[in-house]
């Protein structure tokens, strides 16, 4: 009996925190589709702009402070930044190489630092087209 109370307990907090977290200003981050795409198509894929925060290459990356500069903007992360790989694998950070063009979505951190949550390898076949393409 006391398992049924305590998993009642659990399945309501983990609905309330469903709802914060849907009604957060960061609910459409949080709950929005991945990017379509397919890095396995040997023809052009493309990709909508607006599917990511950003787009750029990485110019420098800095393992001890644990951050990436792409376009010039620096960006921090942590061991939980998904990477999105081409074969549509998971992958880390430290993967990604100098050069490597990325899709990211961010959150904004303490002193208005970017905390990377994921990251997507753009194919070299990729075409971005702006919002305004759609």
């Amino acid at each position: 009996m006391i398992y049924f109370k305590t998993m009642k307990k659990i399945s309501l907090a983990y609905a309330l925190m469903l709802l914060v977290l849907s009604q957060s200003a960061h609910a459409e981050m949080i709950f929005a589709p991945p990017p379509v795409y397919d890095p396995k198509k040997t023809t052009t894929t493309t990709l909508n702009s607006a599917q990511f925060q950003r787009i750029g290459s990485i110019s420098k990356k800095n393992a001890g402070e644990r951050s990436l500069i792409i376009s010039g903007q620096k960006y921090y992360y942590g061991i939980n930044t998904k990477v999105h790989t081409s074969n549509s694998n998971f992958s880390s950070v430290q993967t990604l190489a100098i050069g490597t063009k990325v899709g990211v979505k961010y959150t904004e951190g303490n002193n208005n630092q970017r905390l990377l949550y994921e990251v997507w390898i753009i194919p070299a076949n990729a075409k971005i087209a702006a919002p305004s393409d759609y």
